[in-house]
C-alpha cells in the first residue's frame, strides 16, 4: 500500500477488507519488490513520501514473465512519471496499463517513449463524466504505434502470456458509467443527479497542480509548440470564479506558466496575478481550463 489515504467509500470498502483478511500489508513505493513464485515484480513508484495531489502516490508496478512485461500505473500523473524517468529504472514494457484513465494529466510523451509498449489498455468506465480518455493521449498511442484497447468500447480485457508471447482479449463485457446505482425504495424523480461534464478536446496544454492553500495554479504545455492563451479561461467550479487570460499570453513547448491569487500574489516570469483575494477553496475545488472557443482542454480535481 502506497503511502497515503483517501475519503472515498471505496477506500475505506478496501481497507475494511484488507483488515478482514489479516493479509500482511507492506508499503508500496519504488525498490520494493513483489515476492511471487515464477515472476520478477518490481514497484517503480511512488518515489517521493509526500504529493500535493494523491494520485501521484500510486503504486506503480512492473511484472516481468519471461520474455514480456506489464508496466501498471494506476492514476500516476505526470509528476510521478517523472520521478520514474529521473530514477533511471528500465520502464520498457510490453503491456502498458495507461494512467489516470486515459487523462492528459498522465502518458508523457517521454514516459511513453521511455516504456514503448506494444500493447496499451485503458481503463474507463462507459460514458464518464470526465471525457476519458482525452483524444491528446489516444493521438499520442495511435502515433507510437501503440494498439491500444478500452474497456468502455472493449469490455474487460483478458491478458495471457506464455512468458514469449503475449495475447490479448476483449470479453464485450464493458464497464458501465461511473453514475450510483438507483436505490429502488428511493423514487427516481428524486434521486440526486451526478454533474456531468463536457467532454475534454484535444490540446498539448493542461492543468498539472492546484494549490489549495496556496492559490497556485500551474498549467503545462507538452507540446514542442507555443499555444496562444489569448481568451482562454481558469475556472474555479466551487466559487464559479473565472479567470480570463489577457491578450498576448502564449505558453511555448515544455514551459509552465503559473496562475496565483490570495494576498502574496506577485507577478513575475511565466507567474500571472489573477486577484489579491482567495479564489481556491481548501476543502475541495475543481479547476477547468477553456480555450477561446468555450471548450473543455482541461480539467483537474481537487
Amino acid at each position: 500500500m502506497a503511502n497515503g489515504t483517501a475519503t472515498t467509500k471505496t477506500f475505506e470498502d478496501f481497507m475494511t477488507a484488507v483488515n478482514a483478511s489479516g493479509a500482511k500489508k507492506i508499503r508500496a513505493k519504488a525498490g520494493v519488490k513483489l515476492d511471487v513464485p515464477g515472476l520478477s515484480g518490481l514497484f517503480l513508484a511512488p518515489n517521493s513520501d509526500t504529493y500535493e495531489d494523491l494520485n501521484n502516490y500510486s503504486a506503480v508496478l512492473k511484472i516481468n514473465y519471461g520474455k514480456v512485461s506489464f508496466l501498471l500505473t494506476g492514476d500516476a500523473e505526470d509528476v510521478s512519471e517523472a520521478e520514474m524517468l529521473k530514477s533511471g529504472q528500465n520502464l520498457q514494457a510490453t503491456v502498458l496499463k495507461v494512467g489516470h484513465h486515459g487523462s492528459n494529466s498522465s502518458t508523457t510523451s517521454a514516459f511513453l517513449k521511455a516504456v514503448s509498449p506494444k500493447y496499451a489498455v485503458i481503463s474507463v468506465g462507459v460514458d464518464n463524466d470526465y471525457g476519458h480518455p482525452t483524444q491528446e493521449t489516444l493521438t499520442k498511442l495511435a502515433n507510437a504505434g501503440v494498439q491500444a484497447y478500452r474497456t468502455d468500447q472493449d469490455g474487460t480485457i483478458v491478458a495471457t502470456t506464455d512468458g514469449d508471447t503475449v495475447k490479448l482479449e476483449k470479453t464485450g463485457e464493458t464497464i458501465s458509467s461511473n453514475l450510483p446505482p438507483i436505490n429502488p425504495s428511493v423514487p427516481e424523480s428524486i434521486t440526486k443527479p451526478v454533474q456531468q461534464f463536457p467532454a475534454i478536446a484535444a490540446g498539448s496544454v493542461m492543468i498539472s497542480t492546484i494549490d489549495l492553500s496556496g492559490e497556485v495554479v500551474t498549467l503545462t504545455n507538452s507540446s514542442d509548440r507555443t499555444v496562444d492563451l489569448t481568451g482562454w479561461q481558469l475556472v474555479s467550479e466551487v466559487g464559479k470564479q473565472t479567470f480570463t487570460f489577457p491578450s498576448g499570453t502564449t505558453l511555448p513547448g515544455g514551459v509552465i506558466l503559473k496562475v496565483v491569487s490570495g494576498k502574496n500574489a506577485q507577478a513575475g516570469n511565466n507567474v500571472l496575478v489573477w486577484t489579491e483575494s482567495n479564489i481556491w477553496n481548501n476543502d475541495g475545488d475543481p479547476g477547468a481550463l477553456y480555450n477561446a472557443k468555450g471548450q473543455l482542454v482541461s480539467r483537474k480535481e481537487k
